[in-house]
């Protein structure tokens, strides 16, 4: 915090100063785990951890008929299988911690979120003035969290999942695979609301 005081008389008693600081805040990456979103091993659970393909495995998967079109509610190919083998290639090949662990299953919690850094200005006036005898204050204050994010939209973002598991858009259902997403695909769910910026005003009266 800087301090700057007004006063330019060395005797006066009553303080009028402003202060300005800033809070920075640094978050440790989360552990995460990324799961097929569908019963793989039969179990009834959705809590199957993803197995990562070579690119070889998954020419292997569509030789055998493993991937199936995606349709929507009249039949309709949405997505052809060539289309999803293409995507899924270029999407696991993309990931940080999956292109180093291809031919693996995902291990629970192996990797990590980017750290996440954060700034909070504060600024406020204190105003002293007589009262009779005494000598009273009123203060006026202005916070901006998250500050980071005014400065540059992309910067600030904080994550909002919940335990920091995911489900692929690997789909898995009757033995067949599906993968819905593009191959830049973003498993990760950011908070709208703490990723924002956001302003208050505050006013203290010291008796």
């Amino acid at each position: 915090y800087y301090h700057l005081n007004w006063n330019n008389n060395p005797g006066r008693t009553i303080d009028n100063k402003t202060t300005i600081g800033l809070i920075y805040t640094g978050n440790s990456g989360s552990p995460y785990s990324v799961y097929v979103n569908g019963d793989v091993n039969g179990d009834g659970g959705y809590n199957d951890l993803m197995y990562i393909p070579t690119d070889t495995e998954i020419d292997a998967m569509f030789a055998k008929g493993l991937f199936s079109p995606i349709t929507d509610k009249s039949g309709n190919i949405t997505k052809t299988v060539e289309q999803q083998v293409a995507d899924l290639k270029q999407w696991l090949g993309s990931q940080e911690y999956i292109s180093e662990h291809r031919g693996e299953f995902f291990e629970r919690n192996a990797a990590n979120e980017k750290w996440e850094n954060r700034l909070d200005l504060h600024v406020d006036h204190k105003f002293g003035f007589k009262w009779g005898k005494d000598v009273r204050y009123l203060q006026i204050g202005l916070d901006i969290l998250n500050f980071t994010n005014m400065l540059n939209k992309k910067w600030g973002a904080t994550l909002s999942q919940n335990g920091y598991n995911y489900y692929s858009p690997l789909t898995y259902s009757k033995g067949k695979y599906q993968f819905s997403g593009s191959g830049n695909y973003d498993m990760r769910s950011w908070s709208d609301y703490y990723s924002r910026w956001r302003m208050q005003l505050s006013a203290k009266l010291t008796f």
